[in-house]
């Protein structure tokens, strides 16, 4: 029987629990936020504001700190600045509440209670604060770890095994772009999996198939 704590209604109200903060508010009172939003301004209206071109200027660069940039592109043109960062920054921690419940359904084969005790956490001092792609980074690496690592623990051959490791790549260097944290988080994570089940002469034998964990290391060198 599935109890009431197990149930993905159960864990959607609590996602959207998270956001309620809010949605009552015209600007997020989430200290670092409002300086990311000032950016914001400038990136989405550059182009059309002579105000802005006379004292400000905007270049893309390929960088481990991209996360939310990235969004507004879509979210700010879309909501506007102060509207989209609001829908931002109460996404965040809905996000790492559904990964924190995946994890615990891949550890456990259920969501167990003490997991809810795990829930609030995504409303922590870092997202209070504003840090919000370094917050975002550390969702989007729990919600990878959850669904990558069943994937990476059947250890396959041939070609599912090269196309698991160019996923594991792909995956660390998506995450270096949301943020460098996100990235050295997920790494820690399939590392751990895959160490904690064996014995620990086994480990070397593990390097190879985390070596895809380390792409990034080499795009930060190229760079």
């Amino acid at each position: 029987m599935t109890r009431w704590w197990q149930s993905p209604i159960a864990i959607a109200a609590a996602a959207i629990g998270a956001t309620v903060p809010l949605w009552f508010v015209r600007l997020p009172p989430l200290i670092d936020l409002l300086g990311h939003m000032g950016r914001y301004h400038v990136q989405l209206n550059l182009a059309t504001n002579p105000l802005l071109r006379a004292n400000w200027d905007y270049h893309w660069r390929l960088i481990g700190n991209l996360g939310c940039d990235l969004l507004m592109e879509g979210l700010g043109r879309t909501f506007g600045v102060e509207r989209g960062a609001v829908i931002l920054a109460a996404f965040i921690p809905a996000l790492m509440i559904f990964a924190m419940a995946r994890l615990a359904r891949g550890a456990h084969g259920h969501v167990p209670a003490t997991a809810w005790a795990a829930f609030p956490f995504a409303m922590s001092y870092c997202w209070q604060y504003g840090l919000v792609n370094y917050w975002l980074g550390v969702a989007l690496a729990l919600l990878a770890a959850s669904a990558f690592g069943p994937r990476f623990d059947a250890q396959p051959s041939g070609a599912g095994r090269l196309h698991s490791l160019v996923l594991l790549a792909l995956t660390s260097l998506l995450l270096w772009v949301a943020h460098i944290y996100g990235w050295a988080l997920f790494a820690i994570l399939i590392a751990a999996r895959r160490a904690g089940a064996m014995p620990v002469r086994r480990w070397p034998a593990l390097v190879p198939d985390l070596l895809p964990l380390a792409a990034p290391i080499g795009l930060m060198v190229a760079l």
